[in-house]
């Protein structure tokens, strides 16, 4: 057991100091300075942190710049004004902007379904027994049109409700809404991993797990302008480059990846740290590419209330012309050799 920790540990700084070698050799470059949002502290927005913290998207020459903006309606409209050039967000959000004539796609996909679990107060515990006993009650959401309020749309329409079944409210991020079941001041919530895993531990009943659903959608998209693609494509293809390499490496330095999820998360518990670890590595897009068909689903949801979007196709909101370009060069490939990781 101890020679395979040393292993890992001497695996591990072997990569990390190839990465370093590599960004040395860069750093005659001038790198560029790319802002990042995300929208959420979830798992799926991991790629972006490793890709900092190991230094790898410094290695393909970019100088990230995160910001977190709760909400992906929010994020979204700061995509659309440039004051950022990348965002980690829903799906939900990218096909709305879309609909109103903004011109964004997705062009790298990282979780194709809704990670959910819904939890409701203790006192409601064997009260509410499934979607439908959601009818008159309060639930939270971070804004209106985030993936959140997705999530409470679905578990509704499972039900053969709407949303003028229940008061949705829209309250802020994960800790917000946690924060508002454990006063009262709602009666449900969703959340994402690993936050989930906390919410279980401090004893809240589980309503519905929509993970297990397997409901097509896109869960998490990184987003561009297509302007600025345009205007920057090889910084387009570094930052492609950097979420498939970041993805791979945290994959495999199982221990890095926890640290860097306590880190941003800011969960100290190992519990859930390893929680979040395996739904990040059980759950990524083996092939990278955004959900046509998840797109079509945001469509569909979306239609009824922004009626423009209905025009929209999957060509509309769906860039992946990058990814490919990378799976068919043997990029993808090498990545995938380079950390020994199997689907």
């Amino acid at each position: 057991m101890r020679f395979k920790r040393f292993m890992n540990s001497f695996c591990l700084a072997l990569a990390l100091m190839s990465l370093f070698l590599f960004s040395h050799a860069v750093s005659a470059q001038e790198l560029k300075t790319v802002r990042f949002a995300y929208s959420a502290i979830s798992t799926s927005y991991l790629p972006l942190w490793i890709g900092t913290e190991a230094k790898i998207s410094q290695a393909y020459g970019i100088r990230p710049e995160m910001i977190y903006i709760s909400g992906g309606s929010t994020i979204m409209q700061a995509l659309v004004s440039g004051e950022i050039e990348v965002a980690y967000s829903g799906g939900l959000a990218a096909t709305s902007v879309a609909a109103s004539g903004a011109k964004v796609k997705g062009v790298f996909g990282m979780h194709n379904v809704l990670p959910y679990r819904f939890f409701i107060r203790k006192e409601l515990r064997g009260k509410v027994k499934g979607p439908e006993g959601l009818k008159g009650l309060k639930g939270a959401v971070s804004r209106r049109g985030s993936e959140s309020e997705v999530a409470f749309l679905q578990i509704l329409k499972k039900a053969g409700l709407s949303d003028r079944d229940m008061t949705i409210l829209q309250v802020g991020g994960s800790g917000e809404r946690l924060a508002a079941l454990q006063s009262g001041a709602v009666d449900v919530i969703g959340l994402v991993p690993p936050v989930d895993l906390t919410t279980e531990k401090l004893g809240f009943p589980i309503l519905l797990d929509l993970g297990r659903e397997n409901i097509p959608w896109v869960h998490t998209v990184v987003a561009m302008n297509q302007d600025w693609m345009r205007q920057q494509p090889a910084l387009a293809e570094a930052v492609v480059k950097s979420a498939i390499e970041a993805t791979y490496f945290g994959v495999k330095n199982k221990d890095f990846t926890k640290k860097v999820l306590a880190k941003y998360a800011r969960i100290k518990d190992d519990d859930v740290q390893e929680y979040g670890y395996e739904v990040f590595a059980r759950l990524y897009a083996r092939d990278f590419l955004p959900s046509e068909k998840g797109f079509e689903a945001t469509v569909e949801m979306l239609a009824p209330r922004q009626p423009a979007a209905a025009k929209l196709t999957s060509s509309d909101l769906v860039d992946s012309s990058i990814v490919k370009k990378l799976a068919q060069s043997g990029f993808v490939a090498e990545m995938k050799r380079k950390y020994g990781v199997k689907d």
